[in-house]
C-alpha cells in the first residue's frame, strides 16, 4: 500500500523506509530491480510495488514442481523430506494432515508413508494431477478465502517455505488457524529477516528471492498474528535441523551471489559460458576460472558456516526459523 511518497507497512500500517533494491539473481527471469521496504515499527522486510504478474518469475528452476519420471524418483526424492515428517511427529504423531504449497507431493507423501492420512493444497494444476494420480488427495487453489471453504479439520498443517510467497500471509494464518483441530499443530518455516547472513549478504541473499518473496516476516511478527487467531507459539528455532541445512547452502549461494554480480566469477551454468561470444580458448578459461571460483568461494562458505555457527544459533539469527504454532483446547479462533 503506497500513500505519496510513503510506504506503508502491511502488517502495522505504520511507515516503511526503502531497504534495498535487488535483482533476480536466483532465477534470472529478468533484469529488473525489485525494492523492498522495511518497516521502522514491526521490522517486516516487503516488496512494493508486487508485479502484476507474478506467474512470470515462477517459470524455471523449481524443484517442486519438476514431477518425478517415476514412482521409484518420486520415492527417492520423498526421502528427502523424512527429516521433515520426523520433526512434525515431534508434536503430532498421526492423524489427518495438510500441506499447504505441496508441489508434486514429495511431504505429502512421505507423511502419508509414515502413517498421515493426508491431504494437499496447491495452485499448479499439473502437480495437482500427478498427486491425484498417485493416491494423494490435492486441492487445486490459490485463494484462501475460497480454500476456506474446500477444506475440514486437521491435526497438523504444513507449510513449508510458503509464508514468504503470500501477498496476504495475514489471512492465511487466519484460515488455517480455523481448519485446526483444538490440540492441533500449524508448522511453518520461513526465512529470517532478523538473520546473520541477511545483514551480511543483503540483496545478494539466497533467502531474498526477488521478487518470489514478497514478505519476510521477522517470529515476532508472525507469532503476534497467529495469536490474533487464537494459536500459541509451542516451538521456535533457527537452528533445528532444517535450519542448518539452509544455513549451510545460503552461505555458498550467497557468495555465489557476491561473485558473479560483481564479476570475479563467471556467469552462473555452462550454457552461460557457451553463449558467450568468445570462442575456443576464452570458452575454456571462463570455465576453470568459474571452476577455480566455486572452489574458493565453497571453501569460504564451509569456513563461514563453522566459525560462524555460534553466532547463528543464539539469538535466533540463523538464516531460516521453524515456527511451531498450537491451538488450545479451550480456546476459538477468530480471523
Amino acid at each position: 500500500m503506497v500513500r505519496g511518497e510513503a510506504v506503508i507497512c502491511p502488517n502495522c500500517s505504520h511507515p516503511s523506509s526503502v531497504l534495498l533494491r535487488a535483482r533476480d539473481l536466483n532465477r534470472r527471469t529478468s533484469d529488473e530491480q525489485f525494492t523492498y521496504y522495511r518497516c521502522s515499527t514491526c521490522g517486516l522486510v516487503h516488496l512494493s510495488p508486487v508485479p502484476a504478474d507474478m506467474g512470470a518469475y515462477y517459470t524455471t528452476g523449481y524443484r517442486q514442481y519438476e514431477i518425478p519420471r517415476n514412482l521409484e524418483e518420486l520415492k527417492q526424492r520423498a526421502a528427502e523430506m523424512d527429516s521433515r515428517v520426523s520433526f512434525v511427529q515431534r508434536f503430532v504423531r498421526s492423524g489427518k494432515l495438510l500441506e499447504v504449497g505441496a508441489g508434486y507431493g514429495a511431504f505429502t507423501y512421505m507423511a502419508q508413508q509414515r502413517g498421515f492420512e493426508v491431504e494437499a493444497v496447491e495452485m499448479n494444476e499439473a502437480c495437482c494431477r500427478y498427486m491425484e494420480g498417485i493416491g494423494l488427495r490435492a486441492i487445486c487453489d490459490s485463494s484462501f478465502s475460497s480454500l476456506d471453504n474446500r477444506i475440514g479439520s486437521f491435526d497438523a498443517i504444513a507449510l513449508w517455505h510458503v509464508l514468504e510467497h503470500l501477498q496476504n500471509y495475514e489471512q492465511a494464518i487466519a484460515v488455517l488457524a480455523r481448519h485446526l483441530a483444538p490440540g492441533g499443530f500449524l508448522v511453518i518455516c520461513s526465512p529470517n529477516p532478523d538473520s546473520l547472513q541477511f545483514k551480511l549478504f543483503g540483496r545478494f541473499w539466497l533467502s531474498l528471492d526477488a521478487p518470489r518473496h514478497l514478505s519476510l516476516v521477522p517470529l515476532s511478527v508472525l507469532t503476534t498474528c497467529a495469536g490474533k487467531s487464537g494459536l500459541e507459539l509451542a516451538f521456535a528455532s533457527t537452528s533445528d535441523s532444517e535450519a542448518q541445512v539452509y544455513n549451510k547452502w545460503c552461505w555458498q549461494a550467497s557468495l555465489d551471489h557476491v561473485m558473479t554480480s560483481t564479476k570475479l566469477m563467471p556467469e552462473l551454468g555452462v550454457r552461460a559460458i557457451m553463449n558467450r561470444p568468445n570462442k575456443g580458448v576464452g570458452r575454456y578459461l571462463s570455465a576453470v576460472q568459474r571452476m577455480a571460483s566455486k572452489c574458493a568461494t565453497f571453501c569460504v562458505a564451509r569456513t563461514l558456516n563453522l566459525v560462524l555457527a555460534p553466532v547463528e544459533r543464539s539469538g535466533r539469527r540463523g538464516t531460516s526459523y521453524s515456527a511451531v504454532f498450537r491451538r488450545p483446547f479451550a480456546a476459538s479462533t477468530s480471523g
